[in-house]
């Protein structure tokens, strides 16, 4: 996913400009100077740089609905489970939070590794009911 490119990007825009900056006091920067005397040059590779940016950047950010439909489901069901424990109940029922970001959702069966975790962070039995809303 498009998330996973955010530190690439990142890195990837870091080195081009460090090294954009010590390019310009080797030989071949004198060499590329005298080529780029044209501010029009300039600007156009500044431009192209940019939109480069620009357009990595709102690749990335493109699913924002869909990470904030998902946190305030999961705090809705952070808040229950938070809830019932102080309240002193054994168990809770929670709706189910899909998670879009291809982890696993948690409540698939009682053997279930995650649902362990789950249960054991909270202090709390957690059931997960794909009917709740």
């Amino acid at each position: 996913p498009d998330r996973t490119l955010i530190l690439p990007a990142l890195i990837l825009t870091f080195f081009l400009a460090a090294a954009g900056y010590l390019l310009g006091f080797s030989p071949l920067g004198d060499w590329c100077a005298d080529r780029l005397r044209t501010r029009s040059t300039i600007w156009l590779l500044f431009v192209v740089f940019l939109i480069y940016s620009v357009s990595t950047s709102a690749s990335i950010l493109a699913p924002v609905d869909d990470y904030r439909f998902f946190a305030s489901r999961f705090d809705r069901a952070d808040r229950l489970i938070r809830e019932a424990r102080d309240s002193g109940l054994p168990s809770v029922e929670v709706p189910e939070v899909h998670n879009h970001f291809g982890l696993s959702d948690y409540g698939a069966g009682t053997t279930y590794w995650l649902d362990e975790a789950v249960d054991s962070y909270y202090g709390i039995h957690v059931i997960i009911n794909k009917h709740k809303k």
